[in-house]
């Protein structure tokens, strides 16, 4: 059987009307991810609260707390998890308890230097410094959040 020539592989179809498919099937299919990238992209931003949310939720369950923070001790980050949790208790305590508790949580995590230091920016740091004036409920709130975001952005995706 001899070989058949490019023209008789395409059906009678020139090379030029070819190109121009596989052309227009590139760009097709180019658009496509284009779209898809774009609306995953959008998709993201919109569920940027929701991602919050979910990390919230999955604090509740201590078995997934353990999980995570085993995560975060290979990625020697684990204080932010154990400062977090610990403002969350933080707050539920009397404020007679949290007179007492503020200086601890302080010197253990805020100060620079500390023993389990939490990496909060200077600004954030100062002004729980200067909430320790008058220790209360809300003494630790921007650092916390500092630290949430922090956990939701860097470990938990």
């Amino acid at each position: 059987m001899p070989i058949k020539s490019s023209s008789e592989l395409l059906d009678g179809k020139t090379r030029v009307e070819t190109d121009f498919n596989i052309a227009n099937i590139a760009t097709s299919m180019f658009k496509k991810r284009r779209s898809d990238y774009f609306q995953t992209l959008s998709a993201w931003r919109s569920d940027k609260v929701t991602a919050i949310k979910t990390l919230r939720q999955f604090l509740t369950k201590k078995s997934r707390v353990a999980s995570f923070r085993e995560f975060l001790k290979k990625e020697f980050s684990e204080e932010n998890l154990d400062f977090w949790l610990e403002i969350e208790s933080y707050r539920k305590q009397k404020s007679n308890k949290q007179l007492k508790l503020a200086p601890i949580i302080y010197e253990t995590y805020i100060v620079v230097n500390a023993p389990r230091e939490i990496n909060i920016d200077a600004g954030t740091r100062a002004t729980t410094k200067s909430n320790m004036q008058k220790p209360d409920s809300a003494t630790f709130d921007l650092a916390q959040v500092r630290v949430f975001l922090l956990m939701e952005r860097d470990s938990f995706r």
